[in-house]
């Protein structure tokens, strides 16, 4: 695969085969949805499990602090992170 065929492949077997399209703004906003989240959050292998700009590694902050699941694309994905307990 070359490079443009590979991203295409990840944005349709990642997002657009789970998603219904309702227009073309509709798949301009997901889009845009998308690439934020791969941008900002997406562990990428090529840049050693880090995401292009940067992720700030969430430590857990006290004894009793829980993995809260956060949606991110309506929930099709999701990102993790410490809460203090209730």
């Amino acid at each position: 695969f070359n490079l443009a065929e590979r991203l295409v492949l990840s944005i349709c077997t990642d997002f657009l085969n789970h998603v219904i399209v309702f227009n073309e703004d509709h798949l301009r906003r997901l889009m845009r949805a998308y690439v934020s989240y791969c941008n900002k959050d997406r562990c990428h292998l090529s840049l050693n499990r880090d995401s292009p700009m940067g992720r700030k590694v969430d430590s857990k902050h006290s004894k009793n602090a829980k993995v809260k699941s956060e949606p991110i694309l309506g929930g099709l994905h999701h990102k993790y992170i410490w809460r203090k307990a209730a």
